[in-house]
């Protein structure tokens, strides 16, 4: 088995660490999708590879009934694709057109129940750092079964 690199394990730690805030119980935060884009990000913040990054994560973790987006206005019509579609059109840091960034501002991303009960099943701390192969491992096997793929709506979009 290919072993991750640091890329992807700074990855798996800032999504761990946002999904440890979202469903601590003494937490139990709602934040929105430009603070995750802001925590996915390392030094260019125009940076698409990012952008897109941070789409991907949230449509996986809505796909896999982690984290819902409220209020549910933003998911009418086109559901979790649309959403995901949305974002990666409206591009957060043009400055110029900000208006243009709602789906990036105004809708919060808060834990489902399914997701405060594995924060609570694998006892993670807000805060803690620290890995949890085992936690991490669970929302792998959770992304890999998500359909449609992010490959095919990100085709489905050309």
């Amino acid at each position: 088995m290919k072993q991750p690199g640091n890329e992807q394990i700074e990855t798996f730690q800032k999504l761990q660490w946002l999904l440890s805030m979202l469903g601590s119980e003494s937490e139990h935060e709602d934040l929105t999708p430009m603070y995750w884009l802001y925590t996915f990000q390392t030094h260019d913040i125009s940076n698409g590879d990012v952008w897109s990054k941070t789409v991907h994560l949230i449509y996986l973790c809505l796909k896999s009934h982690l984290i819902e987006i409220t209020p549910s206005k933003y998911l009418i019509g086109g559901g979790v694709e649309e959403f995901a579609k949305n974002l990666l059109n409206q591009n957060p840091f043009d400055n110029e057109k900000h208006k243009n960034v709602s789906f990036w501002m105004d809708p919060s991303i808060v834990a489902t129940n399914y997701c405060a009960a594995l924060v609570d099943q694998h006892k993670l701390t807000y805060g803690d750092d620290n890995v949890n192969i085992n936690f991490i491992s669970e929302i792998m096997f959770l992304f890999n079964g998500v359909q449609p793929n992010w490959l095919e709506l990100v085709s489905s979009m050309k």
